[in-house]
This record gives structure tokens, sequence and C-alpha cells, in this order.
């Protein structure tokens, strides 16, 4: 069993905590693009590739893989 592991995504759910927590989206971006090692929160686009990986042949002998796709979040 493989599994994804997103960071900070640019979706709707993250633009209404933006909303609710930092007033607008633009400040709430400011402050979650600063928590990113590459200075930028993630796409969906760019989770769904390693979601799209996992699920091809190209990744059929991958088990057991934790997947992290944020940004390098995890290293900072």
């Amino acid at each position: 069993m493989n599994s994804v592991h997103p960071g900070i995504t640019h979706t709707s759910m993250m633009e209404e905590t933006c909303r609710r927590d930092f007033g607008n989206i633009e400040a709430g971006l400011k402050v979650f693009n600063g928590l990113q090692a590459m200075g930028r929160v993630g796409k969906p686009e760019e989770i769904a590739s390693g979601v799209i990986y996992l699920a091809s042949d190209e990744a059929k002998f991958v088990t057991g893989t934790e997947l992290i796709i944020d940004g390098g979040y995890c290293a900072t």
C-alpha cells in the first residue's frame, strides 16, 4: 500500500481558510507561501501528478511508499 501526503495546496478550502483566518486570500497566501521551502504553496495538479505516478505502470514495483508532496515543508 502506498500513500500520498500533500502539503499546503491552493484549493477553494485553503482560500476559505485564508478568508477566515487572515481576512482575505492574498494575506493568507503570503503567510502560507512563507512557510514553504519553495516559497509558494502547491497546485492541485502537482499533487495529482504524484497520484497518477503511483497509479501508473511506472510504479508497479513501488510498495509501502509514503509520497510526500509538500514543496519542502517537512524539510524546514
